[in-house]
């Protein structure tokens, strides 16, 4: 799949200015998307490391973030951490979920990534969202528990290689 332009959205680089808008989709996803999964505890955890000063303090991170945007709105968002070469906060407004805007993001940002000379990227998935990424030929390396706020939280550690 190659991520084919659509006049009605836009993609583009974020800003710090845009740090208010990220953390209100993001929030509200982790909220309303993964709400009926977790725990309310679990949820104040995942929501806590998604404030707008959090998410001010990752255009310092070496880490390259997407909007997409439909009719000039925010929907959904996406970070690549270059350090890592690990795709993070990959996230859309519940609104906006199941358009194929995801869909379109993802496919945008790894061709970006491909294009600039990345090879191999990974990500991080709960159980939920692993079919999703198995579309796009990630494949679960491992199973792994990360800790957020002192709670576990059960992942799969995820990777793509980027070929022609």
């Amino acid at each position: 799949m190659k991520y084919r332009p659509n006049p009605c959205l836009a993609i583009r680089e974020a800003c710090t200015r845009d740090a208010e808008d990220m953390s209100t989709i993001i929030r509200t996803c982790i909220e309303t998307t993964h709400g009926q999964n977790y725990s309310a505890e679990e949820i104040g955890v995942w929501k806590g490391a998604y404030t707008t000063d959090a998410i001010e303090r990752f255009f310092n991170k070496n880490r390259l973030i997407y909007l997409l945007q439909a009719g000039g709105e925010t929907c959904g968002t996406v970070q690549f951490d270059g350090a890592c070469k690990e795709i993070k906060a990959f996230y859309f407004h519940p609104h906006y979920q199941h358009r194929g805007y995801g869909t379109i993001l993802l496919l945008y940002l790894l061709g970006q990534l491909k294009s600039s000379g990345v090879r191999t990227v990974q990500l991080s998935s709960n159980r939920f969202f692993k079919g999703f990424y198995e579309l796009f030929s990630f494949h679960a390396v491992r199973k792994e528990t990360v800790v957020w706020g002192g709670l576990e939280f059960e992942e799969y550690r995820m990777q793509k290689t980027l070929t022609n």
